[in-house]
């Protein structure tokens, strides 16, 4: 059953009216030199199904505002749902359900949802959140705050929590996490996984827990996401009324084919490109811009050969129309492939090139979220990633000379791909599910050197078990990929510190 949503336009105020909730959901926005924060009119409350098209799902749970001195502001709140609300699907175009186990368990019967806002601020901010129906008075006593090494002000008028959140010239990543909220996850799970005891017509129900279902994480239901970025340099916003900038018209996007600009810029708004398609830029193309307020439903392809290649903005990059493992070579479907599985970051890039990566939010991924043909040297920064409740949700790839920095992952896979030599890596947040080690150091032979990790907070992590081929691990290095018994002779050298927070 699909929520409808009713909006009606009072003054300047928008009240979205559903079944999942009765909250007033407002749009009054700002942008000015201290502040800038986005909406999206055609925001739709909807926990358990797609959206529409031209829809962005909008959390049923909260709504947020900020203040950079009295008057508060809306922020949109998104909401990031397991399967993106479509069952184990096998095609865009067959919702036969069958597809490839995905790891997804017993989530959705669970209500599990992530939830995030994203504003831009050059000074210290107070952040109020507001629950729905059915939610108690927030305490600030029972909310934690992740990473916990974070220390900032909470406080409440018995119906809001507000969040002191001074400015940093770093970018400010955090879960809020209302203890009244939590789901244990239990193992035990027939597939592997976990078990539930909510709807016995649901994945892997049990009429009550036992000693063989041991409590192997405890996470939000709800969760909730605070992203405080400080506003770009000018060299990172392209002007797009420049002969060079192609500016996106709104809505469904066919192709980027035959762009012959240098930059593709997608203003407010929502596009999408369809559950057979993907953004697969022309080689004219060495920059791509999301701004605030923009919502693209695809992924990004390069074919540049220019030396400095960008992708910048702080709009949102959607995986949500993909099935699983979404093969490109063979319509999309659910069969997976190393070679032409979809990334949300591909294309030609090599090791003569740099790729810049400052501000997007990458949603529902399908799979490896970024892998180049070639190994371009990537600084990438201020980057998120959310909704990754697929196993296969891979980070990125740290290529030679890379630097990442300010970079919160939730992640169903391999974290960070430490394959090769002289990176760095620091300020990252991790929320992580069931699959992989944070740091992947195997699948073939290699010999690496020089690999630099610092400020690494793993806020979550929920292994089901031991696991030496896919390690239960913050280090680890998997097998040969292609002999999978065969194990390594060559011995590691490690330092690390406390990094669990």
């Amino acid at each position: 059953m699909r929520f409808p949503v009713v909006c009606y336009l009072v003054s300047t105020v928008v009240f979205a009216v559903c079944q999942a909730a009765t909250l007033p959901r407002g749009n009054r926005t700002v942008a000015n030199q201290h502040l800038q924060t986005w909406w999206h009119p055609t925001g739709e409350i909807n926990p358990s199904t797609p959206v529409l098209d031209g829809n962005v799902r909008q959390s049923h749970v909260y709504t947020i505002q900020v203040a950079a001195d009295k008057t508060y502001y809306d922020s949109f709140v998104y909401e990031s749902i397991p399967r993106s609300g479509y069952g184990q699907r096998l095609s865009p175009t067959n919702d036969t359900l069958g597809g490839n186990t995905d790891g997804v368990s017993i989530e959705g019967v669970a209500g599990i949802n992530m939830a995030w806002t994203q504003f831009l601020y050059a000074t210290d901010v107070t952040v109020k959140i507001t629950r729905g129906d059915g939610f108690a008075p927030p305490d600030p006593s029972k909310v934690v705050i992740r990473p916990t090494t974070l220390t900032y002000r909470m406080s409440t008028d018995g119906q809001s929590l507000y969040i002191k959140v001074p400015y940093s010239d770093r970018e400010q990543k955090f879960s809020v996490e209302f203890q009244d909220d939590l789901w244990s996850y239990r193992g035990g799970g027939t597939d592997g996984l976990f078990v539930q005891d909510v709807d016995p017509n649901g994945p892997n129900f049990v009429l009550s827990y036992n000693s063989s279902n041991p409590v192997l994480g405890i996470e939000p239901t709800n969760a909730l996401l605070i992203f405080a970025s400080p506003f770009p340099p000018s060299s990172e916003v392209p002007d797009k009324s420049r002969h060079s900038t192609y500016v996106v018209p709104k809505g469904h996007v066919a192709s980027l084919q035959n762009v012959t600009q240098s930059t593709v810029y997608f203003p407010p708004g929502v596009y999408w490109f369809g559950g057979a398609n993907h953004g697969i830029l022309s080689p004219s193309v060495d920059w791509v811009h999301f701004a605030p307020g923009s919502y693209v439903k695809g992924a990004i392809e390069y074919n540049t050969t220019a030396s400095l290649v960008k992708a910048t903005g702080y709009g949102v990059l959607s995986g949500e129309q993909y099935v699983y493992q979404a093969n490109v070579a063979d319509g999309y479907t659910n069969n997976k492939s190393d070679a032409t599985s979809l990334r949300m970051w591909s294309g030609s890039l090599t090791a003569n090139q740099t790729w810049i990566c400052h501000g997007p939010t990458i949603n529902a991924p399908p799979f490896n979220t970024m892998d180049f043909h070639g190994a371009p040297v990537s600084h990438v920064s201020d980057y998120k990633q959310v909704g990754a409740f697929f196993w296969q949700t891979d980070g990125m790839e740290v290529y030679p000379g890379s630097t990442f920095s300010d970079i919160f992952y939730h992640v169903g896979d391999d974290c960070v791909k430490t394959y090769y030599s002289d990176v760095d890596i620091r300020r990252l947040v991790v929320w992580k599910t069931t699959n992989d080690p944070i740091f992947q150091m195997g699948w073939a032979p290699r010999n690496v050197t020089n690999v630099t990790a610092s400020d690494i907070n793993i806020i979550h992590a929920r292994y089901p078990g031991a696991n030496m081929v896919v390690p239960s691990a913050i280090i680890g290095a998997s097998p040969n990929y292609l002999d999978i018994s065969a194990t390594p002779t060559t011995p590691t050298s490690l330092a690390t510190s406390q990094t669990l927070n």
